[in-house]
């Protein structure tokens, strides 16, 4: 609105700010805080991004990024190998997490597809295509 200036509002306890109504939620394409978005419109429906990027950061990896949950089960492992006297609650405790933690997050790991490794076919043959690691038609169970 050109020329309409809106002051801060006041923070303080007991007090909320209705940033929007529920009458313009189908307005919205995206509410952004500090410069980053916290909602946001997919379609017809509102994503939840701070909870979006919250998962992303738990549970997403690929070629350069490990997830969150991909490392702490390789620290856990590293810690459990090399406190070998240690329980699995006193090893997850060191590292800040729960054993029943460790154990969804490694449940959820595993769930996972098996990583696929693309195999050029020498021959062209009818034959399984096994590849050099062992993987049988270019996926890798390993």
């Amino acid at each position: 609105m050109e020329g309409v200036e809106v002051p801060a509002s006041v923070r303080k306890v007991g007090c909320a700010m209705l940033l929007v109504s529920p009458d313009e939620l189908d307005e919205i394409v995206w509410l952004k805080k500090d410069g980053e978005k916290l909602l946001w419109r997919e379609g017809e429906d509102l994503i939840n991004g701070e909870r979006f990027f919250a998962q992303e950061q738990l549970c997403y990896s690929d070629e350069t990024t490990k997830s969150i949950n991909r490392r702490a089960v390789a620290v856990y492992d590293y810690l459990a190998n090399a406190h070998p006297t240690w329980d699995e609650d006193e090893v997850a405790e060191s590292m800040g997490y729960t054993a029943s933690a460790i154990r969804r997050i490694r449940d959820a790991e595993l769930c996972q597809e098996p990583e696929y490794i693309e195999v050029e076919d020498e021959d062209d043959t009818e034959e399984a295509d096994v590849d050099a690691e062992g993987g049988i038609g270019g996926y890798n169970f390993g």
